[in-house]
């Protein structure tokens, strides 16, 4: 939890690789939602403005993605409904509070933009500042994907790349040639980078 939680200025970038059922999702989320104001009380000078949550499609290609049908929001639901199992089960805990509550919650979250969905192409280009930023089932992303990600960070911007190398859903990647290994091995002996293998 100390890296996911460290100030920006001691790491900036947390790479997270481990097998499917470690947690990797639900301590990124619980690590941002921890550092992201919300609106109640003095806002912390180390707090993040938002958090991003970024994720290779493995439905279509990356570069695809723009075709499918409906707004931003439609095309990536698919892909969002482990993020709001998630945050239900992060918000949940409160005394009194019912699961559609909790899901109100969530929603809320989202509508407004203190949870943003971002498609994994479409970072690139941006500069992403104030962030708590995440991108998911990295192995599922190539190289140039994950240099886009890692390149996007402005000024105080936590990145947080998760995966598992070994559950490649795309066909020309495989365990040893992924943008989550390439990262992890580019960055290995960093002072900028804190690797976790769960």
């Amino acid at each position: 939890i100390w890296a996911l939680t460290a100030p920006v200025e001691e790491v900036p970038l947390v790479i997270l690789q481990g097998d499917a059922g470690t947690a990797k999702t639900f301590l990124s989320l619980a690590a941002g939602l921890s550092q992201v104001y919300l609106g109640q009380g003095r806002r912390d000078p180390e707090d993040f403005g938002r958090i991003m949550i970024s994720r290779p499609n493995t439905q279509t290609s990356d570069p695809d993605f723009g075709y499918l049908p409906g707004e931003l929001e439609n095309k990536m639901a698919p892909l969002m409904g482990a993020y709001r199992d998630n945050l239900e089960e992060i918000l949940g805990g409160k005394d009194g509070e019912d699961k559609e509550q909790v899901a109100n919650h969530v929603e809320d979250l989202f509508e407004s933009k203190v949870i943003e969905l971002c498609p994994l192409n479409y970072i690139r280009g941006r500069s992403v500042h104030n962030t708590y930023l995440i991108c998911d089932e990295a192995q599922n992303a190539n190289k140039i994907l994950m240099r886009d990600v890692v390149t996007r960070a402005g000024r105080h911007t936590k990145i947080v790349i998760a995966g598992d190398p070994k559950q490649c859903d795309v066909t020309n990647l495989d365990k040893h040639n992924n943008g989550l290994v390439y990262c992890a091995t580019a960055m290995r002996g960093s002072s900028n980078a804190c690797i976790i293998t769960f």
